[in-house]
């Protein structure tokens, strides 16, 4: 765990000593979670206007969802940015759900070449 996501585990351990506070977060991460499922946006990414890049990583645990869709993968996952116009997407290695702290250096090149070749005159690769 790196030291600067030690807030998050802390927090979550907190938490459980809590029973009221436990109960509610346990209460909005399920909602949270019937929300993505009953209010998909997949048919609506067609309707994004500005560039856009989507980062992945490609050992990612939580997204996709071994209970909910076993049967899809990562790279499955990926393909809707298809439907994205003007959209680019890249999976990055060993990395996580947590892909900043996992690959912080391949995010952050990602970021650049995304921001260079769409806000500035200068185009790299």
């Amino acid at each position: 765990l790196p030291d600067d996501a030690e807030f998050m585990l802390q927090d979550r351990l907190a938490l459980k000593k809590d029973s009221i506070a436990y109960n509610r977060f346990i209460d909005y991460t399920l909602h949270a979670i019937e929300s993505m499922l009953d209010e998909q946006v997949f048919n609506q990414l067609k309707s994004i206007k500005v560039p856009t890049v989507v980062l992945f990583g490609k050992d990612d645990q939580l997204i996709p969802n071994r209970i909910l869709h076993p049967e899809v993968n990562v790279e499955e996952i990926m393909k809707v940015t298809d439907s994205i116009p003007n959209s680019n997407y890249y999976l990055i290695e060993k990395a996580g759900h947590f892909l900043q702290w996992d690959s912080p250096e391949e995010v952050a090149s990602q970021f650049s070449i995304f921001f260079n070749n769409n806000f500035t005159n200068e185009k790299t690769n």
